[in-house]
């Protein structure tokens, strides 16, 4: 676990929560599920995705024990 995300992770009700700040582009996102790929991951997914092509994102979450929710803005 990097610094920032053991700065950012939280132990609730048996429970982690990890606020991965940095995982903002594809490839960080993507490294950042692997370090929980053995757990049950409910993930929250939004914002812009500034014209980058998500389908290696998608392909690798079929692979792996997610809960996907959508976070819209207002």
């Amino acid at each position: 676990m990097t610094p920032t995300v053991k700065k950012n992770s939280e132990i609730v009700k048996d429970r982690l929560w990890v606020n991965d700040t940095k995982a903002t582009n594809l490839d960080a996102t993507i490294a950042a599920l692997k370090r929980y790929k053995d757990s049950h991951i409910h993930l929250i997914l939004g914002g812009d995705d500034k014209g980058v092509e998500l389908n290696q994102l998608f392909e690798y979450l079929k692979t792996i024990d997610v809960t996907i929710i959508q976070y819209r803005f207002k």
